[in-house]
């Protein structure tokens, strides 16, 4: 937990971490859309490469404590479905 903690916080937070390769799955259209544009295709590959810390996090006892507190810290309740999806959402064969 705190290895995904830590690399979400040196991607997202603090930019201390390399430059990311790019993920490039044959068949995988979630960024790679020319219509999306350039933010959208990168927000889609930091998705798909952190998906599975920001899964790790969510599925956390700290995350758990959080989220029956959440009106306090101000946590949207449809998030959960979001989190619960991850997996899902990154998937190659995911489709909005």
């Amino acid at each position: 937990c705190r290895q995904a903690y830590d690399e979400l916080i040196a991607y997202l937070v603090d930019n201390t971490a390399p430059p990311m390769e790019m993920v490039v799955n044959e068949g995988d259209w979630v960024g790679q859309s020319p219509r999306a544009g350039m933010s959208a295709t990168n927000d889609a590959n930091s998705f798909l490469a952190h998906h599975e810390s920001i899964r790790i996090l969510w599925q956390s006892k700290t995350m758990k404590k959080v989220w029956t507190q959440r009106a306090a810290v101000n946590v949207i309740d449809s998030h959960k479905e979001y989190f619960n999806d991850i997996d899902r959402l990154a998937s190659p064969d995911y489709k909005p």
